[in-house]
């Protein structure tokens, strides 16, 4: 039994560990990764096509440079030359100053690319929130559904992972762990902060249970087969500056 605040009201109560809900992070890119790489196990997508044959071209020719070279692969590896949305400090202002504030993706991907192109595609790496915000709006452009729908659908429904979501509100339901960010100096909690500031790759709620779920059928080939899981654990080498 561990010792959790629950429901971000400062109380202290015993919660069972393996039940206890928070804020996943970045294993939401590997949920998102997995289902892109369900896509294309579907033929819906190759993840060498350039990601301006699935995004809108305002949102392609108004923020992002070199669209057409950057590939949807780019994004998966974070070798798209595409900036770290939460390194702009402007953007994390404004999420500080109302925590609560909803958010839409075009401007989480616009925090990161308006900080100029950081290398040619596939010529450098480094890690960018921005890229698995643009994977999740490919997911809601070939499928018709919400990314969180398609998520849902793909991963957490059929995998029994009943105590995951992205939530739909400012905090988290039920008992859970607090979890803190620091935002440019400020720890902030992240429970009570709007779910659409993380988009795509932060968002997921979810607990231990449902994570040694998730890995389990990811790793037994149960969402995605062989070849895609392979794809998944090869590195590229990429040159570096």
């Amino acid at each position: 039994m561990w010792l959790c605040p629950v429901n971000g009201l400062g109380m202290v109560q015993p919660v069972m560990p393996s039940r206890a809900l928070h804020r996943v992070g970045s294993i939401t890119k590997l949920m998102v990764s997995t289902c892109i790489l369900k896509l294309e196990e579907d033929g819906m997508l190759s993840i060498d096509d350039p990601i301006d044959l699935y995004l809108r071209p305002t949102l392609i020719n108004d923020t992002i440079n070199a669209s057409s070279t950057i590939t949807i692969k780019n994004l998966l590896n974070h070798t798209s030359g595409i900036a770290n949305s939460a390194a702009n400090n402007s953007c994390q202002l404004n999420i500080l100053s109302n925590l609560t504030a909803s958010h839409t993706l075009e401007e989480a991907v616009y925090c990161g690319s308006s900080q100029g192109e950081l290398f040619s595609p596939g010529t450098d790496w480094t890690y960018s929130n921005t890229n698995y915000t643009l994977l999740a709006m490919i997911i809601q452009e070939l499928t018709g559904m919400t990314y969180s729908d398609y998520i849902s659908q793909t991963i957490f429904t059929p995998m029994g992972m009943t105590s995951t979501e992205i939530p739909t509100t400012d905090e988290i339901n039920g008992d859970h762990m607090g979890c803190y960010w620091n935002i440019m100096g400020n720890w902030t909690d992240l429970t009570i902060i709007d779910a659409t500031t993380y988009a795509g790759w932060a968002d997921v709620v979810s607990n231990t249970h449902d994570l040694t779920l998730f890995m389990d059928s990811l790793l037994n080939w149960a969402i995605i087969g062989q070849v895609q899981l392979d794809k998944m654990k090869t590195i590229d080498p990429v040159a570096t500056n």
